[in-house]
């Protein structure tokens, strides 16, 4: 894949293999999986889906908003 597409649209989805893996487990080995687990799971994937999202959207504002929660600024101005 990264012959075909740059690096900054390959690597979020790289936050999706331990779900995947985790699923796969469960679906094929019959493996059991807390609630915290899930919970962790669900985190991960709504936090993939807001950064694809952000750059579906190709909104340099919600890229700026995700940036300061991710660095714990407050960025004033254009957002």
């Amino acid at each position: 894949m990264l012959a075909r597409y740059q690096v900054r649209r390959v690597a979020p989805f790289t936050l999706g293999v331990p779900v995947v893996g985790m699923v796969a487990g469960v679906v094929i080995l019959g493996e059991s999986v807390n609630r915290l687990e899930w919970l962790g799971a669900g985190f991960i994937m709504s936090a993939l889906f807001f950064i694809v999202a952000a750059r579906w959207l190709g909104s340099d504002t919600i890229q700026r908003q995700v940036a300061s929660i991710r660095f714990g600024v407050l960025v004033r101005g254009n957002v």
